[in-house]
This record gives structure tokens, C-alpha cells and sequence, in this order.
């Protein structure tokens, strides 16, 4: 027997030692009679043979009830016996379907490959990139503050999802911790993610608080918020970012979670930013698969508008912005949670560290992001890239980072070492289970199924094509980006929901049949930094509605009585007064005085965009209105 079908047999037994259930037993027993050692007892179960009209006899074994048809062939007549259907053969078809998509699901090949060709692979590569203590050294985090502790490893006790190194601040004792994992959900206690090394402020991420309907608080909990806080700068606040709604947050008090009660968390304040659930992003996500399935073109603004994806990123989006703000305008502290902490919580840290922090805007950095945010502080990828037996757990939240970070990369198409092809590499390998880095739930799993040692990381397939997905017009930034986040600047991903469109693959065969070679970079770049540069050669000024605009384009504070409404003169957008404090003259627009613009057209119309200095400078891109 060759080697190849040895490693077929051993695949093959392994994968039937995966299926659980009683019946799925009963198949690997009859599969299992290749070898000659199993007694068949029910002849209607054999799989149905094949016998030539050059047969003298029938094939011993044959079953009684059967239909016979003759098929004439090159070799001649074959005659195929099949077995009469039955409600228990069509069973038992349905049970070894089942156990086939479940162990595919169970067992990727991912771990078969390299368990098959561990001989040929002399050295794993990959799964070097990320080192938490190596990355928070280059944040600058001081060791005097935080202390890094392996308070979770190596059984993971404190926190099952959490890694087994984390930081904490250096006077909270073993026992608070404890204690505060205990008061939150699936113990995901607050624990540091991103700290700006020279001011000192920080970002936190945790789950929501078991408070309940009879508001339980936890002392240690309170504790290790107020010691987190002087770590930072002094007398700095907290803002505590929930992503759910008020309304939702609220309904998890009846199930004995629910939100923190700032009355006992001193010197912070709570924003709830309703970006929906998994439940409504999955439904979002089946009716835009079926609208970009579809053939018809009739009203497709309008049924792309009512799938709902865009106005959730845009969400998303919105939450990232106001996180950033908050850390890097107003050297803010932030606590981020959603539910568990794993869903839209992980949106919202990456994303904002992407926003402030120019490093994970490069090739390593980005994978570190995803290698930290992701896959070290957990996300159910197991359950959220659709396993068979768990379908009200799917909900593709990493595929709406990926289209978060598509968006913004077309705002800033210079700002990002790499381009879109790294995102769709990364999309496309999400459900193929060829490596390990999307495979399981949290670091805890992963280390128990050894995936580290038995599989490849998708990082060592990207090395080897990074050429191709490097940006050429890349140029290094040390300034914060915020991007504009109003649904009527967004697009939809068409690179990646569009791929098998009929009329893009029509196009493209026509323009390859004329020899022409189109790509999504072919002719000048259309992006909102041009169009801005662009129309301040212009001598009209389009006003935004003063009546259906509710939030400040900038700041996105909502108006009120003390927070007015004013229009720039220079671009006719709405701000607050906080925004509009400059004034200049506008001799190309008619305005010979001083009269009042935003900080942005201010600073455009100067030729410059620094409106803080070298350390904390930032890149503004035109806000729109909510």
C-alpha cells in the first residue's frame, strides 16, 4: 500500500473517531468493513455494488429488493444495483451529511497539514508576531503603574477567555482581582489595552457588570477603577463606553447583568453608543448576501439602504471616533464593554487604536492588532463563522471590522502601509480553516488543542505575497486620523460582496476581449482629501439643513439650548459653538470681514494641518452630519 492512501486510512479513522452519537457509530462500523473484519446485519445498508454482464453469477451479499438498469459504457453494459429507498436509508444519509459538515467544523485541516507534513516544514512561521508585554513596551507603559501579572495562567482560573498575561495596576492586590472577575460577566474583568506612554492615559476593556434589577454593586470592582484612574493623568476622568443601547442595557438587568451605576464609580461618566446586537448584524448580513446574489437591479440603493449595513457600520464607526477623541483631545480615560466583551467591544478597541495609534497602521501593526484585540482577549470565531451545531451564534463581527477598516483606508488611502488585497486575504481566510489563527474561541482553547504547535498561522502565508498588497503611495504618519462616518460618505464593499457580481464579470470579460486591463486602481483617485482640496476653488457654498441637523459635524456633541447651532461660511456645514471659534475673511466667497469658520476650513484655508503640535498632531477629514 502506498504511502498516500496509508495517510488517507489514518485521516479517515481519526475522523470517525470525532462523531459522537450512537448512530454516527453505526457508520463508522460500516465504513470501517474495508478491512473484512465487520459482520453486516443489515444487508439494505451495504453500499451497492457494481457487476458486469460478463458476471456468470451475482455478487454474493446482494441485496433481495432491488431495481436493476443497465448503463451502456465505452466498456460496455454495467449494471447498477441499487437498494429500494427507505425512510431509515434516507436517515441514515442525513446523519453521515451531518457528521461529515460537524467534523469538518471540529477537526479543520489546518491541523492536518501540518500533522501530515510535519517532515517537510523545518521551521513554523508565523506565530511569532505578537508578544503583549513586547507591544505595551512599545506603547510605553511604565512598569511602576502597571504591573504585568500571570494571574490567569496557566490553568486560567481568574478568567477562561482572557490570556494568561495581563495588566493590572501594580496596588490592587490578587485578591480584588478575583473578586472583580466575579462581579463581571464571564469574568471578564477591566484589564489594560492601550496606554499613551506620555500622558499617561489608557484604555480599558472589560464585560458588562452583574449589577441585576436590585443594582449590586462590587467594592474590589470599584477599586480597581478608582487605582486604574491614578495610573493616568492627574486629576483625569473616566468615560465608560457601552456599545449596546439604554434600552438593552436595561433588559439585561432582568437577567442579572447589566450596566455600571456611576454614583459608585467617582469621576466618570457612562455614553451608550447602540450599535445593535449579533442577532440584528446577522440578519443585516443574510439580506445583503441575498441582494448581492441577486440578479435584478431594480431599486438597489434602496434595498442595499433597508439590509441595514452600511447605517451599522457607520455605528461602529461613530463609536471608534468618539473613543479616540476622547483619548487623544481630551486626554481622557476610557473603559470600553458591550455584553461579554467579545463582540462589539473588540470593534471598538481595535478600531480606535487604529485611529490613534500610526503603528498598527502598518503591515506588523495591523496584524498585532488583530493578534491582541481578537484573538488573545478572545472572540468566539468557533461560534460567530458559523458552526452547524450553534447557527443562533453566527454573526460575522470580524468581517464588519474588516469592512470598518475598508472604509477608512479609503478616506486615507496614503495613511495605511497596506492595501484592500491584505483585507480580502484576510476575509477570504476566515472560513477556510487552512490555518490556525481564526480557529477556536479564546487563547485558552488554542493552547489546549496545541494549535501553535500543529498549524499555520495566516501571517506565514501573507509574508509570502506581501508585495502585492503593500500600498505604493503609503506615506508615515505619527498623526491621529478621523474619519468620516456619516452613511452618505460610506461605501459598500464591493470588492469583497461584489466579487462574483454577473455585471463586473462582464465587464471584465469585455475589457480583457478589447485587451484592456481593468483594476480598482486604474485612473486618478477620487478621495475625500482631493474633493476637499478641491473646493476651495469654488465660489458657491452649499448650506446643510439648520433643521435636520441634530449633532455638531466635528465634535458630534448633540445641539441644545447652550450648544448652538453655526454654519461655516467657508464649506456650509453645522457646528457648535466650541467648533466655530475662528474667523477670517473670505475674499473669493464674497466675504471681505472676518466671519466665522470651523477649525478644519480654518486650517485648510492656511495650508495647514496640524492644529496641535508634533506629538499630538491629527489629520481631519470633513465630518458629516448624523
Amino acid at each position: 500500500m502506498s504511502s498516500t492512501s496509508h495517510s488517507g486510512e489514518t485521516v479517515a479513522v481519526q475522523s470517525r473517531q470525532a462523531i459522537a452519537h450512537s448512530q454516527s457509530a453505526r457508520f463508522m462500523q460500516t465504513e470501517g468493513g474495508n478491512s473484512g473484519d465487520a459482520d453486516y446485519e443489515d444487508e439494505q445498508d451495504v453500499i451497492p455494488i457494481f457487476t458486469t454482464d460478463n458476471d456468470e453469477t451475482e455478487a454474493e451479499g446482494s441485496p433481495v429488493n432491488t431495481d436493476s438498469n443497465e448503463v451502456e459504457t465505452g466498456s460496455g453494459l454495467v449494471q447498477l444495483t441499487l437498494p429500494q429507498p427507505s425512510a431509515e436509508l434516507i436517515q441514515l444519509l442525513y446523519i453521515r451529511l451531518s457528521d461529515i459538515v460537524a467534523n469538518v467544523a471540529d477537526y479543520p485541516p489546518a491541523q492536518l497539514y501540518i500533522r501530515f507534513f510535519k517532515d517537510e516544514m523545518h521551521e513554523l512561521i508565523g506565530w511569532n508576531v505578537y508578544n503583549f508585554p513586547r507591544e505595551m513596551e512599545r506603547q510605553g507603559v511604565s512598569e511602576e503603574l502597571w504591573k504585568l501579572q500571570a494571574v490567569n495562567g496557566p490553568s486560567y482560573d481568574l478568567c477562561e477567555t482572557y490570556p494568561q498575561l495581563l495588566y493590572f495596576p501594580a496596588s490592587v492586590p490578587l485578591s480584588d482581582l478575583q473578586e472583580s472577575a466575579k462581579f463581571r460577566s464571564k469574568g471578564r474583568l477591566p484589564c489594560l489595552v492601550w496606554v499613551n506612554g506620555k500622558k499617561k492615559n489608557f484604555m480599558l476593556r472589560c464585560a458588562q457588570p452583574l449589577t441585576g434589577a436590585a443594582g449590586k454593586h462590587s467594592r474590589e470592582d470599584e477599586l480597581l477603577i478608582q487605582e486604574s484612574m491614578k495610573c493616568g493623568p492627574p486629576d483625569g476622568n473616566l468615560t465608560i463606553f457601552d456599545a449596546r443601547s439604554f434600552s438593552a442595557a436595561t433588559g439585561n438587568k432582568i437577567m442579572g447583568k447589566g450596566t455600571e451605576d456611576i454614583t459608585n464609580y467617582p469621576n466618570t461618566r457612562l455614553t451608550y453608543l447602540d450599535i445593535p446586537n449579533i442577532h440584528a448584524v446577522r440578519e443585516s448580513f443574510e439580506s445583503l448576501k441575498t441582494l448581492c446574489l441577486s440578479s435584478t437591479s431594480d431599486k438597489w440603493f434602496s434595498a442595499l439602504e433597508n439590509t441595514q449595513w452600511l447605517n451599522y457600520i457607520s455605528l461602529i464607526l461613530k463609536g471608534a471616533t468618539m473613543i479616540a477623541r476622547c483619548l487623544k483631545l481630551q486626554q481622557g480615560n476610557v473603559l470600553i464593554h458591550c455584553s461579554d466583551g467579545w463582540d462589539r467591544t473588540s470593534q471598538l478597541t481595535s478600531l480606535s487604536q487604529l485611529l490613534m495609534d500610526p503603528y498598527f497602521r502598518t503591515v506588523e501593526g495591523f496584524k498585532v492588532l488583530i493578534e491582541k484585540e481578537w484573538l488573545s482577549f478572545g472572540h468566539k470565531f468557533q461560534q460567530r463563522l458559523g458552526h452547524p451545531l450553534l447557527p443562533h451564534e453566527r454573526s460575522p463581527i470580524f468581517l464588519q471590522f474588516l469592512d470598518c477598516v475598508h472604509q477608512i483606508m479609503w478616506q486615507y488611502p496614503n495613511a495605511f502601509e497596506f492595501n484592500d488585497s491584505l483585507l480580502l486575504r484576510v476575509a477570504e481566510h476566515i472560513n477556510t480553516a487552512w490555518f490556525g489563527t481564526f480557529l477556536c474561541n479564546c487563547d485558552r482553547e488554542r493552547h489546549n488543542l496545541s494549535l501553535y504547535a500543529t498549524t499555520l498561522s495566516l501571517w506565514a502565508h501573507i509574508d509570502t505575497d506581501l508585495h502585492s498588497m503593500l500600498n505604493s503611495d503609503f506615506t508615515e504618519t505619527k498623526k491621529t486620523i478621523f474619519p468620516i462616518i456619516n452613511i452618505r460618505r460610506l461605501r459598500l464593499w464591493e470588492e469583497y460582496f461584489l466579487t462574483f457580481d454577473p455585471t463586473h464579470m462582464a465587464q471584465q470579460g469585455h475589457a480583457e476581449e478589447h485587451g484592456v486591463t481593468q483594476t480598482a486602481s486604474d485612473g486618478p483617485k477620487a478621495t475625500p482629501q482631493a474633493a476637499l482640496t478641491q473646493s476651495w476653488a469654488t465660489d458657491t457654498v452649499v448650506w446643510m439643513s439648520n433643521d435636520k441637523t441634530l449633532d455638531c459635524c466635528f465634535c458630534q456633541q448633540r445641539f441644545s439650548a447652550f450648544r448652538r447651532k453655526h454654519h461655516c461660511r467657508a464649506c456650509g456645514r453645522i457646528f457648535c459653538n466650541d467648533c466655530t471659534k475662528r474667523r477670517m475673511a473670505l475674499s473669493h466667497l464674497g466675504y471681505f470681514q472676518p466671519v466665522r469658520v470651523c477649525d478644519e476650513c480654518y486650517s485648510k484655508l492656511h495650508g495647514a494641518q496640524n492644529t496641535k503640535d508634533t506629538d499630538d498632531g491629527f489629520i481631519l477629514v470633513s465630518q458629516s452630519s448624523q
